[in-house]
């Protein structure tokens, strides 16, 4: 995996938290970290995204999707069980489960 693509972070969390609608905000979190991850390169990028996060529903959201996606992007096991373990601890057995 590497670590090209570069980005501000807090533009996405900072225009999706101005969202009112819980639901809607969530959605919108989800489009910014998918569209961080298209390809294998904004596998760090996507895990800073939701690292930076703070509520737990945000957190959740943000890495059920890129969990979810790594699969579909990172072909090679190898990198899979790495992305895997750089996903925030509470979240890293369920990435592990797709991984295999």
């Amino acid at each position: 995996m590497a670590e090209t693509r570069e980005t501000n972070l807090e533009g996405p969390s900072a225009l999706c938290g101005r969202v009112i609608d819980p639901t809607n905000r969530l959605d919108c979190l989800e489009g910014a970290v998918q569209d961080t991850f298209w390809d294998e390169s904004g596998a760090y990028l996507a895990l800073e995204f939701c690292d930076v996060l703070i509520d737990p529903k945000d957190r959740e959201r943000c890495y059920t999707t890129i969990i979810a996606r790594a699969p579909q992007i990172i072909q090679d096991s190898g990198g899979l069980v790495e992305f895997c373990n750089r996903v925030a601890p509470e979240f890293r057995l369920y990435c592990m489960a797709g991984a295999r």
